[in-house]
């Protein structure tokens, strides 16, 4: 009995020995690094493969979280075999893992996809409202905003085709063909004739905060007063409310625009250098660009407008600002009645030479006008006067200012402005 027991503890023994050699050995083995399996994941999906893509980039994600990169490649995969709603819970995953680093519930993909296009990553924009399109297909933002991507990098027919799409999907009168096309767009006709409170950037007023009405109350007041710092400041300083958006309060029909460096807001447009509609910037010199803007009319009364821009260029110091003010008298919510108005074009250039001598330049014009409207259409006589100060390492050496009205006459202009 005693020799079986022997037998059967050295038995175990060797078991235990061979078991603990396995695990030895499966420790010993190299585990997969995140480069093999996202290489390993890349190769699938220039495969077609897509369903091991997943595996492989899923376990990539596992290996190393705060990769940005191979949550898109995932969300490509996804998007290969038309689960949009995997792709999109991806982004939100990969977003606050990389990016954002919350849980904030009121995340949304244009979130994500006006993230990317600030970063001008065109590639990471162009995916994420394609997710949401895919997603959502009535929601108008999302093709408006992936028509402004194509149309920053100058691909003029996906832009249109993008923006027809929405159009027809949600009615979007942004992307109203007869009303836009990329080869001619201007800012002017936006929206125009159509009703304030259908345009897909109206916000009813009682579905603001209390915070947000008392700031709109305060940019009203601050308007009407005539006091531009103030509103300047108040303006600058909020973040709030959505780049663009229009309301009505009691008294007032409201359009307002907080654009500070918003690509999609202020660098969409016609360049003036070879007639492309994109962003833009200048590559050789990069510029940060701000436009406040607010407008009011009553029914009937006075109306006010205020606008304000400025742009810095870091690659020859270039500052230029413009402010404008106008009141104009309002009937039935449109412009009917005198006008007058005043601008203040300001530009400040300094160059510096290898010499360490710094000249600064500045350069303004002051705009006076008056005039009429009916139905919208101004017709304004302008009066300027020019002033110009040239400073070298502080010292003033050249001045100019007029002492009447430029020219001694004045500039007669024709402006068409939207029916509210």
């Amino acid at each position: 009995m005693e020799q079986k027991k022997q037998k059967i503890g050295y038995i175990i023994f060797l078991f235990a020995v061979y078991l603990w050699s396995v695990f030895l050995f499966a420790a010993c083995q190299k585990q997969p690094t995140w480069q093999e399996q996202y290489d390993l994941g890349m190769r699938y999906l220039s495969e077609s493969n897509y369903e091991e893509a997943i595996l492989a980039f899923t376990a990539a994600i596992e290996i190393d979280p705060n990769n940005a990169d191979t949550y898109f490649k995932l969300t490509e995969s996804y998007m290969a075999i038309d689960k949009p709603k995997e792709a999109s819970q991806v982004l939100f995953q990969g977003y606050r893992m990389t990016v954002n680093n919350t849980s904030t519930s009121d995340l949304t993909l244009c979130d994500i996809g006006l993230h990317h296009f600030a970063e001008q990553d065109y590639d990471k924009a162009i995916l994420v409202f394609t997710v949401a399109i895919a997603v959502e297909p009535t929601q108008a933002d999302t093709y408006y905003y992936l028509g402004s991507v194509y149309a920053a990098i100058g691909d003029v027919e996906a832009c249109n085709r993008v923006f027809l799409e929405g159009f027809q999907a949600t009615g979007d009168h942004r992307m109203n063909p007869n009303i836009y096309s990329v080869g001619g767009y201007e800012w002017e006709r936006y929206n125009e004739n159509i009703p304030l409170n259908k345009r897909a950037t109206h916000i009813d007023f009682n579905l603001f905060s209390s915070k947000e009405q008392a700031l709109i109350s305060q940019f009203i007041e601050l308007l009407v007063l005539g006091e531009k710092e103030k509103l300047q400041d108040a303006l600058i300083l909020e973040n709030g409310f959505p780049y663009q958006f229009c309301t009505e309060t009691d008294k007032y029909k409201v359009s307002v625009v907080i654009a500070k460096s918003n690509p999609i807001a202020i660098g969409f447009g016609n360049d003036g250098r070879n007639n492309k509609i994109g962003w833009e910037e200048d590559e050789a010199s990069p510029s940060t660009q701000l436009i406040l803007y607010i407008e009011i009319r009553p029914e009937n009364g006075q109306g006010f407008r205020y606008l304000y821009t400025e742009n810095f260029e870091e690659g020859d110091s270039y500052f230029h600002s413009t402010e404008y003010y106008r009141t104009i008298d309002c009937q039935d919510w449109q412009y009917n009645g005198e006008w007058t108005g005043s601008i203040n074009d300001s530009v400040i250039h300094i160059l510096s030479y290898a010499n360490s001598n710094t000249e600064e330049r500045f350069f303004q014009t002051v705009y006076e006008e008056a005039g009429t409207a009916v139905n919208n259409v101004v017709t304004l006589e302008r009066y300027a006067t020019v002033s110009s100060r040239e400073y070298r390492n502080g010292q003033l050496i050249n001045s100019y200012e007029t002492d009447e009205p430029l020219w001694g006459m004045p500039e007669s202009r024709i402006s068409v402005h939207e029916r509210w």
